[in-house]
C-alpha cells in the first residue's frame, strides 16, 4: 500500500492544489470519441475513446462536473477529485469494470458520512445508464447501508456466504451475494485509502 498512486490522482492533486478548481483546462471525450476542451475534466491520457470503460468514465466525468462535484469539498479536495481517485485506486488494484465504475460513482446518492447527493434516488436509472446495472446496484448499496454494519456482518463469514444489510432509505433488508460483499469491501477500502 506504500507505493504512490499514479497519473490520475497526481493530476487532480496538482490541479486542485496549484491551479485551483476552475482554472484547469483539460479534455473531455464525447461519446463519439471526439475531443473538446472543458474545465475540470479527466486528464487526456486517462481517457482512451476506443475502450468501453473509458467512454463510460468520460460520460460519468461529464455528468459529475455538470452536477457540481468539482466544487463540493470532500476530505482533502473536491468530491470530483475523490471519486476519480477512488476509481484510479480500484483500477490500480485491477478490479473488474463494474467495481471500478461503482467506485467512480460510489457516493453520488449521499452516504452516512457525506450527506450531499448529486443524484436523487429517483434518478437511479440515470446512474444505471451511465455505469450499468451491476455497478449501480453497488453504488446504491454503498450509499444506503452503514459501513460499520457491513464490517460487523462479514466478520466470521466464510468466503461463499451471503450477507443481509438494512437499507437506510426503506428499512428493508438488502440481500448481498458473496461477490457483492467482496466488491463492496474493496470499494470501501479504496474509498478509505484515498482519504488516508
Amino acid at each position: 500500500m506504500g507505493r504512490p498512486l499514479g497519473g490520475l490522482r497526481s493530476a487532480f492533486q496538482n490541479m486542485e492544489s496549484e491551479s485551483g478548481l476552475s482554472s484547469y483546462a483539460g479534455y473531455y471525450f464525447c461519446k463519439d470519441g471526439s475531443q473538446v476542451s472543458d474545465t475540470m475534466s479527466m486528464p487526456p491520457e486517462v481517457v482512451d475513446s476506443s475502450d468501453i470503460l473509458s467512454r463510460a468514465v468520460a460520460l460519468c466525468d461529464g455528468e459529475l462536473r455538470k452536477r457540481g462535484a468539482a466544487f463540493l469539498g470532500h476530505s482533502r479536495w473536491s468530491l470530483h477529485g475523490h471519486l476519480v481517485s477512488t476509481f484510479q485506486i480500484l483500477q490500480e488494484w485491477e478490479q473488474a469494470r463494474e467495481t471500478s465504475l461503482a467506485g467512480l460513482m460510489h457516493s453520488v446518492y449521499s452516504t452516512e458520512a457525506f450527506r450531499h447527493g448529486l443524484f436523487s434516488l429517483e434518478e437511479r436509472s440515470v446512474v444505471r445508464d451511465l455505469i450499468g446495472q451491476q455497478a449501480e446496484r453497488l453504488v446504491y448499496i454503498f450509499c444506503a447501508t452503514q459501513r460499520s454494519k457491513l464490517f460487523e456482518r462479514v466478520q466470521g463469514l466464510h468466503e461463499k456466504a451471503t450477507c443481509s444489510l438494512t437499507d437506510t432509505n426503506t428499512g428493508e433488508p438488502i440481500e448481498l451475494t458473496p461477490s457483492e460483499v467482496g466488491r463492496l469491501l474493496v470499494i470501501h477500502m479504496a474509498n478509505l485509502a484515498d482519504q488516508a
